[in-house]
């Protein structure tokens, strides 16, 4: 059974992984404030894409409802990021974790 921490560093800095994190925690810390900027950008256009489509419509009973939908999905990933930003928030003062104490890049 191949032991993950035998295997060779391979990119001549000592200490520093391939990656340029030195553990999976470090990684995760780096990328979690881009996560939740990128889920809210990418949930902004999809409310806005939402608003677009039911102006369309034009009153047509089918495209509303789509339009709707689009909307109140937003509408629940926003609530999803909002609870799990406050969760991450949460655990990292439990933790101790200092990162935690300012997300935004």
């Amino acid at each position: 059974m191949l032991n993950l921490t035998e295997v060779e560093n391979r990119s001549g800095v000592p200490g520093i992984s391939a990656l340029g994190q030195e553990d999976l925690g470090k990684l995760i810390n780096f990328l979690l404030p881009y996560l939740f900027g990128i889920s809210g950008l990418i949930l902004l256009l999809y409310l806005l894409w939402g608003g677009f489509s039911l102006m369309t419509s034009q009153g047509d009973a089918k495209g509303v409802e789509a339009a709707k939908t689009k909307i109140t999905h937003a509408v629940i990933g926003f609530v999803i990021i909002f609870i799990s930003y406050w969760l991450v928030q949460f655990f990292g003062m439990i933790f101790g974790v200092r990162q935690f104490q300012q997300i935004l890049p």
